[in-house]
C-alpha cells in the first residue's frame, strides 16, 4: 500500500468499559479499528496506550484492523499506531474510565 499512515483515516473508537477487578484496580479496555484513507483494515498495526511517556498497554491489530487493548487503568491516554511503510499516528486524550463508559 502506497498510502502513508500519516495521511491514512484511523478509526479510533475509544470504548472505557468496566474491567472485573476490586474497586481500588478498577481498569478498562481501548478497542478500536485501524484503516487507510479508503477504509481498509490494516493488519499488524502496532497500537500502544501511553501515559507519562510510559506504555500502559500494547498489541497489535488483527487481519480485519480491529483491535483490543485490556486492563488498562482509569485515566487519560495517547494511543500510538505504528505501522512499516506507514509511519507512526498519535492520538491525545483516550480517556479510560472505570465503571463507565
Amino acid at each position: 500500500m502506497s498510502v502513508k499512515l500519516r495521511t491514512c483515516v484511523l478509526a479510533v473508537f475509544a470504548f472505557a468499559l468496566l474491567g472485573a477487578r476490586p474497586v481500588l484496580a478498577q481498569t478498562g479496555t481501548i478497542t478500536g479499528r485501524v484503516t487507510d484513507d479508503t477504509g481498509a483494515p490494516l493488519a499488524s498495526a502496532r497500537v500502544e496506550a501511553v501515559a507519562g511517556g510510559q506504555v500502559a498497554a500494547s498489541t497489535l491489530s488483527d487481519e480485519s484492523g480491529q483491535y483490543r487493548l485490556t486492563n488498562i487503568e482509569a485515566g487519560t491516554y495517547a494511543v500510538v499506531v505504528s505501522l512499516v511503510g506507514y509511519g507512526t499516528r498519535r492520538i491525545d486524550g483516550v480517556r479510560v474510565i472505570a465503571g463507565g463508559t
